[in-house]
């Protein structure tokens, strides 16, 4: 069977073949970053794996969309955003800045109208945001 890369230690991604110690160690660190992996292309991201290993071992994992944690947009700090590979210092000032005169957001489109991501980010940050429940006292507009 495929190795599921959202739940697999290193001992398990090292079994895979074009999976080295070096490489498992750099997935499990990214994963933790992540919060999870969304699909197994988010593994070119990293430095050490190159488009000749990729397509060597994809044939051999899997990913577990439905395991990965989300960031809730509407409460999370500065600091827990800045945890995010995919989050930059730029988006989470208007983050912070936005959600003080507005309150939050219901919805990742209601964000992307306020065009705090670029287009590629918007892509890649997507589905690592909840929109949790808006503080009461705010109006959405």
């Amino acid at each position: 069977g495929k190795v599921e890369i959202n739940s697999a230690d290193s001992a398990t991604l090292v079994k895979v073949r074009g999976i080295g110690p070096k490489t498992a160690g750099a997935i499990v660190m990214y994963r933790k970053l992540l919060g999870g992996f969304v699909n197994i292309n988010q593994l070119s991201e990293l430095k050490c794996v190159t488009s000749e290993n990729f397509m060597r071992f994809s044939k051999e994992i899997c990913c577990d969309s439905c395991v990965f944690s989300k960031i809730d947009i509407n409460f999370a700090t500065a600091s827990e955003m800045e945890l995010h590979p995919y989050m930059t210092r730029k988006a989470i000032k208007r983050i912070i800045q936005l959600r003080k005169s507005k309150g939050g957001w219901k919805s990742f489109e209601e964000m992307k109208e306020d065009k705090i991501f670029g287009a590629e980010q918007a892509t890649a940050i997507a589905p690592y945001l909840h929109f949790g429940d808006i503080p009461q006292g705010f109006e959405m507009q």
